[in-house]
């Protein structure tokens, strides 16, 4: 007897709705959603994704990214580079010069108040990230901040995109965007007007704050879409969506029921596979209704 050779098992946005609607009892095998039914589901399904995302549970959903800094600039927003989906900063380093990385200090509110000059110079110490409604409006302070920077070097990779330089060196095959082996070492996805890449060419980096933050969970935004969790997960998310959509349709008995389930889901497997900001009950599914 063969066995699988994948482990891709996943569920889509829809077809995770009509099951839902038929593990309550409000559909049959032969019938389809009607549209109304469709759009409860897609809206109850997008409140129970952003209410996993806003208790902070960031499965998956690291990402370090550089930010490039400028001369004399002290604050930073979507308009000068800060990434616009940051929901918590994680870690921050500075890269100087040399390329090497010093750790930063992420500031609270109260202790970059606390800074007497923020207008000093030199090599970011700490940085302070506002707490917005929308993190896309965000700002990031630096301190101190430098008063001269490099050029960065931008050049086209072999995929025909923009890359940006991450560290001052000498390219060759091994460095090369994005067929070398080390490449990622050396650039990242972004820039404007690129250059053409060219071996024994000299390519130069700014001081830069590498940013290691959590940004929110996907929405369900087509049809065809997967969960941004896990795959172990599409049944936790199904038992939230059938307590959910029980209500509307008159299974209250069976609320407990699929309430129950949502907490075992969460309890053997979810607690494994996200990241915890802080030490709080286990039992998180039930908060969701």
């Amino acid at each position: 007897m063969a066995v699988g050779t994948t482990f891709d098992q996943t569920i889509t946005r829809d077809a995770l709705i009509k099951r839902a609607y038929k593990d309550i009892g409000a559909l049959s095998d032969d019938q389809s959603l009607t549209g109304v039914q469709q759009q409860d589901g897609e809206q109850l399904l997008g409140m129970i994704v952003r209410e996993l995302s806003d208790d902070e549970l960031y499965i998956h959903c690291k990402i370090t990214q550089s930010l490039t800094l400028a001369a004399n600039v002290f604050a930073y927003t979507s308009a000068n580079g800060l990434p616009q989906s940051m929901v918590e900063l994680l870690a921050v380093s500075f890269r100087d010069q040399s390329g090497i990385d010093h750790p930063v200090d992420i500031l609270t509110r109260e202790r970059y108040e606390a800074i007497p000059n923020k207008i000093y110079n030199g090599d970011p110490q700490a940085v302070f990230l506002t707490d917005e409604l929308s993190i896309g409006s965000r700002t990031l302070y630096a301190w101190p901040a430098p008063n001269t920077v490099n050029t960065q070097s931008v050049v086209t990779g072999t995929d025909a995109s923009p890359y940006k330089c991450l560290r001052t060196h000498l390219a060759e095959s091994v460095n090369r965007p994005i067929t070398g082996a080390n490449w990622r070492l050396y650039w990242e996805a972004g820039g404007s007007g690129p250059s053409v890449w060219a071996a024994d060419t000299t390519y130069t980096a700014p001081e830069q704050l590498r940013l290691t933050y959590a940004r929110p969970l996907y929405d369900f935004d087509g049809a065809a879409h997967n969960p941004d969790i896990p795959q172990s997960q599409a049944l936790f998310l199904s038992y939230l969506l059938c307590a959910r959509l029980a209500p509307s349709h008159g299974k209250y008995d069976q609320i407990p029921m699929w309430e129950g389930l949502a907490d075992k889901a969460f309890t053997k497997v979810f607690r494994r596979t996200m990241v915890k900001k802080s030490s709080r009950p286990v039992n998180r599914a039930s908060r969701y209704y």
